[in-house]
């Protein structure tokens, strides 16, 4: 689970200092508030959001709400979907450092 928020926060810095820097925009129409608001603000809402996203199922199988196999296939979605963005971010980053060489 710690690799999970690693990856969810790599993904919040990187958006962040895309768009910061006029390179990038927020993809996701739900997600673009975050980045419209100063860079605390924003950093506390999206820690709240990793540990509700990362820890909720736990929770939720600890208390026998859901089954292990829902939240492992949930967690496999949830590295995945982490690893294809910041792949998007790896390609702005290698498309801005060739442009910029």
């Amino acid at each position: 689970m710690n690799i999970l928020f690693v990856l969810f926060m790599t993904d919040f810095f990187l958006t962040y200092l895309g768009i910061d820097a006029g390179i990038i925009e927020e993809a996701n129409p739900f997600m673009v508030w975050l980045f419209e608001i100063p860079f605390l603000p924003s950093l506390l809402i999206r820690l709240l959001m990793a540990a509700a996203v990362i820890y909720l199922p736990i929770r939720l199988i600890k208390a026998q709400k859901i089954r292990p196999v829902l939240a492992k296939t949930y967690y496999v979605i949830a590295y995945g979907a982490n690893a294809i963005i910041l792949g998007v971010h790896l390609y702005w980053i290698i498309s801005y450092g060739m442009m910029i060489a």
